[in-house]
């Protein structure tokens, strides 16, 4: 593969190997962490995956024993990362066929010779036939929604993959190939070009990162907008320790910030709930609203099966007392402080 790079591990490397291998560096789901445009994940999880819980990076210490390769859709529970796992070989050869090339492995992970923190594992290699010379990678993605692969575009998260490929192998263009598991089963096809001034800048915050806080084990600042932090906080802090803390000065701002929104997102719930009261109202017992030739309104009956605990502990009390698992959460309440005494 030509390029500034060099190959870590090839793709037949164990899991351990595998796993240590990503630990001395940034990959590209990474970097769009570190950017703040993935949706999955933050900067803070990507501090977690590089050091160790005594402090030090985990690529420090010994190499790991080779094993047997296990296959990646395997080594996750969230369904969405395993069916794309399952998909790949698909939307990469569909990709190809479009393309009228031929999808080749990726071959494994990555790194570029310069900025070593910088590695990376293509999906694929797009190759014309009887050839191995590299003309553009292929990323094989698939998506529930059609938007914004239907207008030509691709989540910026890929886009940022995309960049940190094509500036670590020297392939371009880059290829993103989305199978949308709808009813249409619609496929797309995103051309990405290489931007220089991007990756250098991508790059600039991937080592800053790195020196700042996996050498130094200095905890990132959380990102309170991203939708994953919650969960984080709610790791870190799962129960009650200690009776209470002392807030910093700047908690004041936040506490109007967070009674303020509450009362627009009450205003929001009301407007909504005022809509879908008038929506229902003119549609009545039909199953849909249109206007014209386009169904803008449905409202079909949807049947489910459950188990009534008020029935079950009447009839079987014994076997709902054995069913029965008491939960643990916290919950928050925000209140304004008390005005202050005059002073006399």
């Amino acid at each position: 593969m030509p390029g500034p790079c060099r190959l870590l591990l090839g793709e037949n490397a164990s899991v351990p190997e595998w796993l240590h291998g990503r630990t001395r560096g940034i990959g590209g789901s990474e970097v769009a962490a570190l950017l703040g445009v993935s949706p999955y994940a933050t900067s803070w999880d990507v501090f977690k995956s590089k050091v160790s819980g005594d402090g030090t990076p985990v690529f420090v210490g010994e190499e790991p024993v080779p094993g047997p390769k296990i296959r990646a859709e395997l080594l996750t529970d969230n369904p969405i990362f395993e069916w794309g796992h399952r998909l790949e070989d698909a939307v990469a050869l569909k990709t190809a066929d479009e393309l009228d090339l031929v999808a080749r492995s990726g071959g494994g992970l990555w790194q570029h010779v310069d900025h070593p923190l910088a590695i990376v594992t293509p999906d694929r290699v797009g190759t014309k036939r009887r050839s191995w010379k590299p003309e553009c990678l292929i990323e094989c993605k698939t998506s529930g929604d059609a938007e914004p692969w239907d207008v030509g575009e691709a989540p910026i998260q890929y886009q940022v993959q995309a960049q940190w490929q094509m500036g670590i192998t020297g392939i371009t263009p880059c290829y993103l190939g989305c199978f949308v598991l709808g009813f249409e089963r619609e496929f797309y096809i995103v051309r990405v070009d290489f931007d220089e001034q991007w990756f250098n800048e991508m790059v600039e915050i991937a080592e800053d990162f790195w020196a700042k806080h996996v050498l130094t084990n200095e905890i990132p600042e959380h990102d309170y907008t991203h939708p994953r932090t919650a969960e984080i906080l709610k790791e870190l802090h799962p129960t009650v320790i200690q009776e209470a803390v002392q807030l910093p000065d700047e908690a004041l701002e936040w506490v109007e910030t967070y009674l303020k929104a509450k009362v627009t997102v009450k205003r929001a719930e009301e407007y909504l709930a005022e809509a879908k009261n008038w929506l229902a109202f003119h549609v009545g017992d039909a199953g849909a609203g249109y206007l014209g030739d386009d169904k803008v309104v449905s409202w079909p009956e949807v049947h489910q099966r459950r188990i009534s605990a008020t029935v079950l502990r009447e009839r079987f009390p014994q076997i709902a007392d054995e069913c029965t698992v008491t939960s643990t959460h916290r919950r928050m309440t925000v209140r304004r402080p008390k005005p202050a005494a005059p002073s006399n």
